[in-house]
């Protein structure tokens, strides 16, 4: 899970990067954040990333409470795949959770 939110924050920073905005201020700060809520596609339908994360940390605990036997992981994914720099989260749509 990290190296997927780790590809998802490298790609905006790219993107911002691109768009000249090197420094970090309350614009990039908040665009960072919003990283959180990019929709990814789950099992019941779109879920915001922060969503896919509280899932994993859940059945991680029940793991170690004998509950449930494995971890849910979020589908692999590329967020730099097949989108430009200049393409909005919107306009990419949701991405395996």
């Amino acid at each position: 899970m990290a190296k997927i939110n780790s590809l998802l924050v490298d790609a905006r920073v790219k993107g911002l990067s691109d768009r000249g905005a090197l420094d970090i201020d309350a614009e990039v700060k908040r665009h960072l954040v919003e990283t959180l809520y990019i929709d990814r596609k789950s099992e019941t339908g779109s879920t915001p990333l922060i969503g896919c994360i509280n899932r994993l940390a859940t059945s991680l605990a029940q793991v170690f409470l004998g509950e449930r036997k494995s971890v849910e992981l979020p589908a692999p994914t590329n967020p730099l795949a097949g989108r430009s720099s200049t393409t909005s989260d919107e306009e990419a749509g949701a991405q395996p959770c």
